[in-house]
């Protein structure tokens, strides 16, 4: 049924179940552990930082509010949907800044999570409740269910119980879906109206205005973690202060740029105002080689910029191409984790060469447990494969693919380029484990 009291009675039930957990919790032995949990957190939210943190937000936020007054899309029917929005949305990105800085991506993704269809679907399944009696019943009999699919999940246990609670699941969503798509064509004038519109516009709006802030504390963040790692490579305090007003001049709201010299001046020379100016010469120098690659003669090698990225849609993608401790540059991936146990086996991808030409691409597998054996086989033999077709320019010959499927280690020579096959046995015979490596490399280098 439609309600228009301040909570309906899906919230109702969950906020009784709450109280009712709570009280549970509370004479259980183990209450002195979670007053000391407790207090330990309120230690947190009394952080100063936290606390102006969440002072800005709020005052941000306000101003949200009265913005979408003015232009009537707010009134106070909709102080339930702004309470729950600040709570799941604003407050929790306080604990979701690390992920924002490492995911580039993350503040597009935010807004567009709330077009989705999915979004329509729960605010349509949560307009229509059931009775409040019905409501105690069903939900925590749902939520008893996600928690054995969740713990099933958890232990990588594909049994039948797990997919019969799964089925059980999905039956009751679509049995929710079916009765709020019967409610809304059976009474539309119910909800198609002002207040049912402001609740769904209302959380989309307030996303999509909170990301300046959002981006303005990631931002400010992200400078005073990297003030704190310039004093480590820079002594001298008055150069300190150069480079702190010189980095935010030039990288302003770039921070990944920011990072990326940050993390290169431990080879730099930070001694003077020369070496200060040239280093962040040279990262600008980098990132319009990587933004306009050029073209590298075939007889040399390949260009860094590009044949770093050719793994990247197969889960190797490398970092920056960049000059390491000794004179070579390089790149390489992360590992790719092969198999479902302790100590995986897993492949990564490495370039070395010259500042503006790749001389050796590597493709190592780590085999470390037996059970992988013929599923890290094949994975390394797609990828080199792959590999091959770009870097060679030219289609994978039968004995490629047999040799990395058998681990039989071989080399041959094809046009300008040593194409290797490496077997290395592991020194610790506990797991029988080994490193298999394709290794393309050029002739003269």
């Amino acid at each position: 049924m439609v309600e228009n009291q301040i909570l309906n009675n899906r919230e109702i039930s969950i906020i009784v179940w709450g109280f009712i957990i709570v009280l549970i919790l509370l004479v259980q032995p183990q209450t002195k552990k979670m007053k000391t949990s407790f207090k330990n957190l309120l230690k947190i939210f009394l952080n100063s930082k936290l606390q102006i943190f969440l002072a800005l937000m709020l005052l941000y936020n306000l101003a949200i509010v009265y913005l979408l007054v003015k232009v009537n899309l707010w009134d106070f029917s909709q102080i339930k949907n702004t309470f729950i929005w600040f709570v799941s949305v604003a407050f929790l990105s306080q604990f979701q800044m690390n992920a924002i800085k490492k995911d580039g991506n993350y503040l597009k993704r935010i807004v567009f999570d709330n077009f989705k269809f999915i979004a329509l679907v729960q605010f349509v399944v949560d307009f229509y409740t059931f009775s409040l009696i019905t409501e105690l019943i069903i939900i925590p009999v749902m939520v008893f269910i996600g928690v054995i699919v969740v713990f099933y999940e958890h232990r990588n246990k594909d049994s039948k119980v797990k997919n019969f609670l799964e089925g059980v699941l999905s039956l009751f969503g679509l049995a929710l879906l079916s009765y709020a798509i019967f409610k809304v064509t059976s009474l539309p004038n119910e909800f198609l109206n002002k207040n049912t519109g402001l609740d769904f516009v209302v959380p989309i709006l307030l996303t999509i205005l909170f990301i300046p802030f959002l981006f303005f504390m990631v931002v400010t963040s992200s400078y005073e973690n990297f003030f704190i790692t310039l004093g480590t490579y820079i002594k001298n305090k008055r150069k300190r202060v150069f480079a702190k007003i010189i980095a935010v001049i030039v990288f302003n709201v770039r921070i990944n740029l920011f990072q990326r010299w940050i993390n290169s001046l431990y080879q730099e020379n930070t001694d003077s105002y020369k070496g200060l100016i040239l280093s962040l010469k040279k990262i600008f120098k980098m990132r319009r080689a990587e933004r306009n690659p050029k073209l590298v003669n075939p007889r040399k090698g390949w260009s860094p910029y590009i044949i770093k990225d050719v793994l990247r849609n197969q889960g190797l993608g490398t970092g920056y191409y960049k000059e390491s401790s000794y004179e070579d540059w390089y790149s390489c991936s992360d590992y790719l984790e092969i198999g479902n146990g302790f100590l995986n086996s897993n492949i990564s991808y490495y370039i070395t060469g010259k500042e503006t030409t790749a001389k050796r691409l590597k493709l190592a597998l780590n085999v470390n447990r037996l059970e992988d054996l013929q599923e890290a086989h094949e994975v390394l033999c797609k990828l080199g494969k792959i590999l091959f077709w770009y870097a060679l320019k030219r289609k994978p010959p039968i004995w490629l693919e047999k040799s990395l499927l058998s681990g039989k280690g071989m080399e041959r020579n094809i046009d300008f380029y040593r194409v290797s096959i490496i077997k290395e046995d592991y020194l610790n015979k506990t797991f029988n484990g080994y490193e298999l490596s394709l290794i393309l490399s050029v002739l003269d280098s």
